[in-house]
């Protein structure tokens, strides 16, 4: 999934090209001239990888989401950078041990510096920015100004 506003749709779809990639833009209900694609293409890991630092300049917000063993998710917003995600089957983030381990030993047993950094981890401020541009305009209710 991609948002990106109209001035940036050749940019993006020129990257997805290099790539053999392609879809269509429809309106996204969240931006003035802003539009979103959703697409499923197949890559390998150094193709996703390339792709995601490609898009990532171009500033828009996206989700990327690869099923390769194992999957991987990569988050972007142009206010918070990427936020790689490893995934199980399911679709549930992993989080290794020696991360959470190295977590706690930063934070020395601090609760709220210990929360602060498991959403970091877990990329709690990439989806709550990009959870938004996932609804489609179907499911968006515009309401009248006030009477």
């Amino acid at each position: 999934m991609f948002s990106a506003p109209n001035e940036q749709l050749a940019q993006i779809d020129q990257i997805l090209g290099e790539f053999g990639a392609s879809g269509t833009w429809r309106v996204q209900p969240l931006e003035i001239s802003g539009y979103q694609l959703k697409a499923e293409i197949a890559f390998s890991p150094l193709q996703a990888a390339e792709l995601v630092s490609l898009l990532a300049r171009t500033k828009s917000i996206f989700e990327l989401e690869f099923n390769t063993l194992p999957s991987e998710r990569y988050l972007h917003h142009p206010a918070l950078g990427i936020c790689r995600q490893e995934l199980d089957e399911a679709g549930e983030q992993l989080i290794r041990a020696g991360v959470i381990e190295n977590l706690l030993m930063e934070t020395a047993g601090n609760l709220s510096e210990f929360s602060r950094g498991f959403r970091r981890l877990t990329g709690v401020a990439w989806m709550d920015l990009i959870e938004p541009y996932r609804k489609s305009a179907e499911y968006l209710i515009a309401l009248p100004r006030a009477v």
